[in-house]
């Protein structure tokens, strides 16, 4: 009996020496609270340079300023319509007008209308200018009659120009023409021809120094633009030119540039 629980006490005591050991084994590894490496960021990424100072570019040397349009003098081109009373416009410094030689055909509308067009784009209206009529040079489209042209004064629209050629004053044209010395205009150009007189009284004086546009040549919208643009800048806006009658050294001189800049003889100085 005793024999039995000595080999009892025995095996318990193996079996607590075991298990033991199997305890300090399996938690031997037991990780530890470990800190947590930081995530990689990748490659460090340069530092950028702080950007440099770009320098305000050079200050440009202002567009000359021009003697007309946005310049020193005060916008003076303008333009009209004006009926048979209402020709030639009182009060104007200087004045000239868009003559043709007949009334709108059928084969020549588009390019009536053409014409029509670049000058109302490129002219502005005489009461849209912040100087009095006095101080102003006007292009007229004549009107056949009067109450029409004040009409085609207010409006605005396609239908302008639809008017203005189908109600355009020939009389007045032909007068004008007759005016210049049907002599001096060579009518065997199909024209228009812009003439304009300085000061406004000199009209209908056969001696007269008056300046004359041949726009013959001109086909295109964007050439009767070009033109009316230019007639405006170069000629309408400085009043040395007009404004105590034509200067016709200055417009020989002004005459040389436009054709040395666009190959073209259009204007021409008659008498003086």
């Amino acid at each position: 009996m005793l024999t039995r629980l000595r080999a009892l006490g025995f095996f318990v005591a193996v079996i607590a020496v075991v298990g033991l050991g199997y305890w300090l084994v399996t938690n031997r590894h037991v990780d530890a609270p470990t800190l947590a490496e930081p995530e990689s960021a990748g490659p460090s990424a340069p530092v950028a340079a702080p950007p440099e100072a770009v320098a305000p570019p050079a200050s440009a040397s202002p567009e000359p300023r021009t003697r007309g349009l946005g310049g020193v003098a005060t916008v003076k081109a303008s333009r009209l319509f004006a009926g048979p009373n209402q020709y030639p416009p009182e009060d104007f410094a200087a004045y000239g007008i868009v003559a043709f030689r007949a009334r709108v055909s059928s084969g020549e509308r588009e390019r009536y209308m053409m014409l029509c067009e670049a000058y109302i784009a490129a002219l502005p209206r005489s009461d849209e200018l912040a100087v009095p009529v006095e101080e102003q040079m006007v292009t007229v489209w004549p009107i056949a009659d009067d109450q029409t042209a004040d009409a085609l004064n207010e409006l605005r629209g396609p239908d302008v120009c639809r008017t203005a050629i189908d109600r355009y004053g020939l009389t007045s044209a032909l007068q004008a023409i007759g005016d210049a010395g049907e002599t001096r205009i060579d009518l065997s150009r199909r024209g228009p021809f812009l003439l304009a007189w300085s000061p406004s009284i000199d009209k209908g004086d056969p001696d007269a120094l008056m300046l004359v546009a041949d726009l013959t040549d001109v086909t295109t919208y964007a050439q009767a633009e070009a033109f009316f643009v230019l007639w405006r800048t170069d000629i309408e806006a400085n009043p040395e030119y007009w404004n105590r009658g034509w200067d016709s050294e200055k417009l020989r001189v002004a005459i040389r540039l436009w054709v040395d800049r666009y190959g073209s003889q259009i204007f021409s100085i008659l008498g003086g």
